[in-house]
């Protein structure tokens, strides 16, 4: 592992700063077909040691603290968790409840991914607003003393 990457981004095709995502992150997964796209963040993950998913919001900016078994009306794994913690604080305040979108599907399967291979990454999901997007950076994460 190169200790110099840190931290891997995703996103989607549909969010409108990708380019800027590539010189705040060490690397970022464009997810344009979540499943087949997830797979590529799986396998680079091993890498990083965390990880962080961001959307645009037209609202304030947020943090998710925790990705929850739903896509839409249905269940995202019939025998998952019902909810998964996401571990990497920011600065931003954290959601009033949870999606039910892409957003969360990815974000669960990302958590559950690192959590049924035992890896150490912390994670989190981001939606930030376009004035914030200079807030999502390496000093607006929250990190305890042993890192």
């Amino acid at each position: 592992m190169n200790n110099n990457r840190k931290v891997l981004c995703y996103t989607f095709r549909t969010y409108p700063h990708i380019s800027s995502l590539g010189g705040i992150f060490d690397d970022v997964v464009i997810l344009g077909a979540i499943k087949r796209d997830l797979k590529v963040v799986f396998d680079r993950l091993p890498d990083y040691n965390k990880v962080v998913g961001v959307a645009r919001t037209n609202t304030y900016s947020r943090s998710e603290p925790v990705a929850i078994n739903q896509f839409n009306k249905g269940k995202i794994n019939r025998n998952g968790a019902e909810d998964l913690a996401l571990s990497l604080d920011w600065s931003f305040p954290a959601a009033k409840r949870p999606t039910k979108t892409f957003c969360n599907y990815a974000a669960y399967m990302v958590q559950q991914y690192i959590e049924s291979s035992g890896l150490s990454i912390k994670h989190s999901f981001v939606h930030i607003n376009d004035r914030d997007l200079s807030k999502l950076d390496y000093s607006h994460i929250v990190t305890t003393a042993a890192e």
